[in-house]
């Protein structure tokens, strides 16, 4: 296969040229309060015959007085009342879940319908114990969180309202060196100008550098987003991208985004079949600057990305700066099938991998869903389908089809878990058989 011109190396000609946008300062003028002298009195002179004191006459003034005044009381601030920890034994909801290996894990969940918990376990999810930070709670308005868990040990976790529209005040990420025992809070993120803030992916390419993108809303082909990243291992948070910006990722749908570094990073997007052709979006300054890459059509399919195919980029995963792997999803609007809960048909998707930055593409077929890398030749396709690669993607075997939507951890070819849903019912279910049979837990928290 023939090798056309590195984008990566383009991109980084591009991003030289490309000047930032500088932000004005704004200089705060500081008054200076001049104290005024207070005159002394001078002594009067000692004399060695008394002086005879004489009484002021009644209607000589008095020297005037300045009253006593109390020092007036402040009022503290009440303090949030933190978010309470579960009962020992009490079942649990989880609602997401990330094993490190087949004992070790985090997950996310609590009560049904209650704000998240941020939970461990070390005995492969049976039991759990509640490490969650002093989020402040609110009866009234349950939250959510997302959390990115590099390993046993780190972990970090922002908590948001159920509903977008709730005011934001202030809002920080807390992290954890020591599996959630205890957990410090980040600076305040920088919100001004944002009314809706909805936390979507985030991530640590290491134990200092790490990324969060935040929802902004949408409408007219729109996913506005805010990314913010950390170096300082999630003590302070700059914000990097926002709509106000000119880059050219505020449209479309986001589907993910990964860094491999704190420079180097990938984002893919959904246009819906309305934006002509497909791209991959890269950044090589750690976010603030993004340049699109055109992905090459499938030569073994003609008119792959064509009318009336829907295509969308997704799953994007960075091995190094230069090496990485995709997945696009093409299918069709079934128009008898328009009132079905699926009405779409001739579903088909590719695998994309490059080894020089996204310059040029090896394309295969897939069985198609989500793509989870355990290393370059092993990889996952889930989703009502699952499917297991040895072999970079040449060759698929199908293991199990099964009739609920799930969010999955593999830990290898052999263990995994899954938070199952079909319809509003939820589930936390285990394989030890590489996906072919499905067992449910019933977890709890520990005594």
């Amino acid at each position: 296969m023939s090798r056309r011109h590195n984008p990566r190396l383009v991109v980084e000609s591009l991003l030289k040229a490309v000047s930032g946008i500088g932000l004005a300062a704004l200089a705060a003028a500081c008054g200076r309060v001049t104290s005024q002298s207070i005159p002394t009195t001078s002594a009067a002179p000692t004399q060695d015959t008394p002086t005879a004191y004489v009484s002021p006459l009644p209607d000589t003034p008095l020297p005037s007085h300045t009253p006593w005044l109390p020092t007036p009381t402040v009022t503290p601030a009440p303090i949030p009342t933190p978010l309470a920890k579960l009962t020992g034994g009490a079942q649990l909801e989880i609602r997401w879940i990330e094993m490190l290996d087949d004992s070790t894990g985090w997950g996310i969940g609590g009560v049904k319908e209650g704000t998240d918990h941020i939970l461990i376990t070390s005995d492969g999810a049976a039991t759990w114990k509640d490490v969650s930070p002093m989020e402040p709670w609110d009866p009234e308005t349950a939250k959510s969180a997302i959390g990115a868990f590099l390993d046993s040990s780190h972990a970090w976790v922002i908590y948001s309202s159920l509903d977008p529209f709730v005011q934001i005040r202030q809002t920080t990420i807390w992290r954890t060196q020591n599996a959630g025992l205890t957990w410090e809070a980040s600076q305040p993120l920088d919100i001004s100008g944002l009314d809706i803030f909805i936390p979507k992916y985030t991530g640590f390419a290491s134990a200092s550098d790490g990324w969060l993108m935040i929802d902004l809303g949408g409408g007219m082909m729109h996913e506005y987003i805010a990314l913010y990243t950390t170096h300082d291992a999630g003590r302070g948070w700059t914000r990097v991208l926002d709509p106000f910006g000119t880059a050219p990722v505020q449209g479309c749908d986001k589907t993910g985004v990964t860094f491999f570094d704190s420079r180097t990073g990938w984002m893919t997007r959904d246009c819906h079949g309305v934006v002509e052709g497909l791209t991959l979006e890269s950044t090589l300054d750690g976010g603030s600057t993004w340049i699109s890459l055109p992905l090459p059509t499938p030569t073994f399919v003609a008119g792959a990305f064509d009318y009336p195919n829907f295509c969308w980029v997704h799953s994007p995963q960075l091995f190094s700066d230069y090496v990485g792997a995709l997945a696009v999803s093409c299918q069709q609007f079934d128009e008898a099938r328009a009132g079905s809960d699926d009405p779409w048909s001739n579903k088909r998707s590719y695998l994309y991998r490059t080894e020089d930055g996204g310059g040029s593409w090896t394309i295969s077929a897939y069985p198609g869903g989500e793509l989870r890398f355990l290393s370059p030749e092993q990889i996952l396709a889930v989703g009502r389908t699952i499917s297991i690669s040895t072999n970079a993607g040449v060759d698929w075997r199908t293991v199990k089809t099964v009739a609920w939507d799930g969010q999955f951890s593999f830990v290898d070819l052999t263990h995994a878990w899954a938070v199952a849903r079909s319809g509003d019912a939820l589930a936390l279910v285990q394989t030890t058989s590489g996906g072919r049979t499905w067992q449910e837990l019933h977890p709890v928290i520990q005594p």
